[in-house]
């Protein structure tokens, strides 16, 4: 027993300070669902959060594209900036499958997204057309 507790607190620091992948996904997804839901409140704030995780992963680039989503004007620009943010990401999300979330794609848009598993939650069109894509694994 005693070994079990020594071996758990010489990897303690490893797991209580790791920042992986997660530091940046959950943001993401938080703008992904609002979007879906034809949500613009509380976008700019995930957007802040979203940007430097994306720096803090050495995901430059990707940081770039996510700041300007913080001072998107309205839920359409946000949505266009969301989609050339996908852009970067989607293929760091095909070399790098998060647990419990799905890639998906919008064959109307062309443009694909990392969503919660479930049902299809269009962020490009939200209500107008919410189930409107297929997940990746099924194209």
């Amino acid at each position: 027993m005693k070994t079990i507790a020594l071996i758990a607190l010489l990897f303690a620091p490893l797991t209580t300070f790791a920042k992986g992948p997660a530091s940046f996904v959950k943001p993401y997804l938080e703008i992904q669902t609002l979007m879906a839901k034809d949500t613009f409140k509380g976008i700019s704030e995930q957007a802040v959060l979203l940007a430097k995780a994306l720096k803090a992963e050495h995901l430059d680039e990707a940081a770039s594209l996510a700041s300007p989503l913080k001072n998107a004007p309205d839920l359409a620009k946000a949505r266009d900036l969301f989609e050339k943010l996908n852009a970067k990401l989607v293929p760091w999300f095909k070399k790098h499958p998060q647990d419990g979330a799905e890639l998906a794609y919008c064959p109307m848009k062309k443009a694909s997204w990392l969503q919660k598993k479930g049902d299809i939650q269009n962020p490009y069109y939200g209500a107008e057309m919410l189930e409107c894509g297929v997940k990746e694994d099924e194209r």
